[in-house]
């Protein structure tokens, strides 16, 4: 497998990722001249493997070249980029070998001695290679390939005079230097940097705790739209405008607004890393011009106007209602009609003044990051710390009733059940989410008896969202008028026996499989890691909690879902909207 970055401080040389080399070959071969050949291998037996590297070099300097070698190897460092690569060689080949996955890798040769299940261990070799992070490879590294655990095979010519024992190991393993994270601090303020290899984009994220608790009094939905307005551009466009106008130099700018935070999100080729700050700091001194305000206020009068034909837009705001009610997360984010007809370009600039008062904003960056780029983006930010505190945690149980929303000339029926659910900080958070993906998708056995068997629903979903004053698990289907009892009754049914722990194992194991694909995939994105990074900081999560998202749901057993649903999906509101 290809190996990750060898030389720290020194600039590393383009890489070719081919079936036969990898970033060590290069190193020790191409670079650093070092080896004649060098060639990696895993040896398999029954009980145990072995990891072995052959090289061959000149009779000269052998020493200096061996200390040379260690000295790569022992500063070894394994980069999700060059992982995510390695995955791609590994997949291809294979898939040329089997034509088409259908043969058992020779890695796995010791576990077919051991278990005879070719095709068992054809799920588990791919499952474990889509979920392999950097990291894990880091700890094995750090675990099982030290200098402490090396075994040394050495022949020599009969002219070469280089004696083995000479050499002497280092005694220490080198630092681990592939860190989370790098912390730019100016004052109070911090820049998280996450250095990714190879990568040709920088992205970042400057958000502050907040989202819907920085509404106006009386004017709900009033953030969303200062927001929009405070990132409307300086040179009179509209924000979609400006992005299409920035797209031309490979920038991305879009303002965030979630339940618990709100900011600016953006990301840049590495040419442009020095336009992409400087067009932030404009948006952060932008005062909001009267003409971008009333652009941003009708555009979301439209869109209020065009959801608000929309059953899923009235069953939402009923189940924030029914779930937050008292809160700043009673309203739709957006804003209600009213709010938003009567909202002011002085009401705009107040909440745009109440959200820069303090900046105590999180900052990342991750991909092609610096720390020149970290230094320019703080310099824009004073130190400070806001006074917001977020409401108490609800924890009152649903009323459990029916709530009916018909709207007229609708001929299908939107039904949604809505439980109080987990947040961030529950330890059942990713235990709901690995539920909520083995109840959805076409292989789901809900999915399964209400499309398949019955034919009951045209679609449904099985979703969590979460706000700072408590959680929710909803489930939502479209289905005709006159099948809204049979629909309840499966779902029903359905949670009824995962509460008793009826699971089918299959389809957890495949559910497991579909988030560890998802989170390979998302690893190799500079805006994943500046994202996460900056909502750690943000909402008080332990930092690095977002890479450890695998080995959570991993140790997730059935009966942590059983004990997860019989706490969460106990008493729930059923809000139906449409032809109702």
């Amino acid at each position: 497998m290809e190996r990750g970055k060898t030389v720290r401080n020194k600039p590393q040389t383009e890489i070719t990722y081919g079936l036969d080399s990898g970033v060590l070959y290069n190193s020790l071969v191409y670079e650093s001249n070092i080896f004649d050949s060098y060639v990696e291998a895993v040896e398999c037996g029954v009980m145990s493997s072995s990891y072995v590297q052959l090289f061959a070099m000149p009779a000269s300097n052998i020493k200096r070249r061996l200390e040379k070698w260690a000295e790569i190897w022992n500063s070894l460092v394994f980069t999700q980029s060059q992982v995510a690569k390695a995955r791609e060689v590994l997949l291809s080949k294979e898939f040329f070998n089997s034509e088409g996955l259908g043969n058992t890798p020779a890695i796995m040769g010791k576990s077919y001695l051991l278990f005879k299940d070719a095709e068992k261990l054809d799920r588990d070799y791919f499952y474990e290679l889509f979920h392999l992070t950097a990291e894990d490879l880091n700890s094995f590294k750090r675990e099982w390939l030290g200098f402490d655990k090396v075994f040394t095979g050495f022949m020599k010519s009969p002219r070469c005079n280089f004696d083995i024992n000479s050499f002497e190991f280092p005694k220490e393993k080198g630092d681990d230097k592939n860190k989370e994270r790098e912390i730019i601090k100016n004052g109070r303020t911090k820049c998280f940097v996450k250095k990714l290899d190879a990568s040709p984009f920088i992205s970042g994220c400057i958000l502050k705790k907040g989202g819907a608790a920085m509404d106006l009094k009386g004017l709900p939905g009033s953030f969303k739209l200062a927001v929009s307005s405070i990132f409307a551009s300086a040179d009179g466009m509209t924000f979609d405008e400006t992005n299409s106008y920035l797209d031309k130099f490979g920038i991305k700018i879009k303002p965030l607004n979630s339940n618990s935070y709100a900011g600016l999100e953006w990301t840049a080729r590495d040419s442009f890393t020095e336009e992409a700050t400087g067009i932030i700091e404009r948006f952060f001194n932008n005062k909001i011009k009267e003409d971008d305000f009333e652009k941003e206020r009708l555009n979301a009068l439209s869109n209020i106007s065009m959801m608000k034909e929309y059953p899923g837009y009235h069953i939402k705001t009923a189940a924030y209602k029914e779930l937050f009610a008292g809160t700043p997360w009673e309203y739709p984010s957006d804003g209600t009609e009213e709010a938003v007809s009567k909202m002011t370009l002085e009401d705009a600039r107040k909440v745009r003044d109440i959200f820069m008062e303090k900046n105590d904003f999180a900052i990342s960056i991750a991909g092609a990051a610096d720390t020149e780029t970290a230094k320019s983006l703080l310099s824009g930010f004073r130190s400070g710390k806001s006074q917001l505190a977020f409401p108490a945690r609800i924890t009152k149980p649903l009323s459990g009733k029916t709530i009916k929303i018909p709207l007229k000339g609708k001929d299908q029926a939107y039904i949604t059940k809505i439980f109080r659910g987990p947040t961030h900080y529950d330890k059942d958070f990713e235990t709901m989410q690995l539920l909520e993906c083995y109840l959805t998708g076409e292989r789901s056995p809900l999915f399964t008896e209400l499309r398949e068997k019955s034919g009951l629903v045209y679609t449904f979903t099985f979703y969590g969202t979460n706000t700072p004053v408590g959680g929710a698990e909803m489930f939502a289907a479209i289905t005709s008028p006159e099948k809204i009892k049979a629909v309840q009754e499966v779902f029903e049914k359905a949670v009824d026996e995962i509460r008793n722990g009826k699971l089918v194992e299959e389809r957890l194991n495949e559910t497991k499989n579909t988030l560890a694909t998802n989170f390979a995939k998302v690893l190799q994105s500079s805006s994943f890691y500046a994202k996460n990074m900056a909502v750690e900081e943000v909402l008080g999560i332990k930092a690095g909690t977002y890479l450890r998202q695998l080995e959570i749901i991993n140790s997730i057993t059935p009966e942590m879902i059983r004990a997860a649903a019989e706490k969460w999906l106990k008493k729930g509101t059923w809000i139906l909207s449409g032809a109702v």
